[in-house]
């Protein structure tokens, strides 16, 4: 409901997923989105192949802030303000670290490509947005300034 709301994915919008029903105003329509995904892969490879997928995408969301906290302590980036204490470089990559290995203990097969899929998106998204900024700035040219 929320990445509908937020307008993260297109078409979203389109299919109501973002709009509050019921009476206690629950995301009604999104959670029957989630079911019409899930059922089909819960009946053809069992309950297991969903799990393992809800975690893969857990996980490497995990990782991927683990190493985006690393990146931004490291070099010290004036953007860098986390509201919690400060960060040390070396806390993110052992968290970073303990993401990978988790996934690489629950699939060893999978993972790795969810690791290459997820970055392929993040690569593509940010080059597709043809210098558009993402949120507070554009993801290419903010690397290049703080590398």
């Amino acid at each position: 409901q929320t990445i509908a709301a937020d307008g993260v994915v297109p078409g979203f919008q389109r299919l109501g997923l973002h709009r509050l029903s019921g009476g206690h105003a629950e995301p009604q329509r999104a959670t029957a989105f989630t079911c019409a995904l899930a059922i089909p892969f819960a009946w053809l490879g069992g309950i297991e192949l969903v799990a393992l997928a809800a975690a893969a995408l857990f996980l490497q969301m995990y990782f991927t802030m683990d190493v985006c906290c690393l990146i931004l302590a490291a070099l010290r980036s004036p953007g860098w303000r986390p509201k919690w204490p400060r960060i040390k470089p070396w806390q993110a990559g052992l968290a970073a670290l303990l993401c990978a290995v988790t996934m690489l203990v629950l699939n060893p097969l999978l993972m790795p490509w969810v690791l290459v899929g997820s970055l392929a998106t993040a690569g593509a998204i940010s080059l597709l947005s043809g210098g558009q900024e993402l949120g507070s700035g554009d993801a290419i040219v903010g690397l290049q300034y703080s590398v």
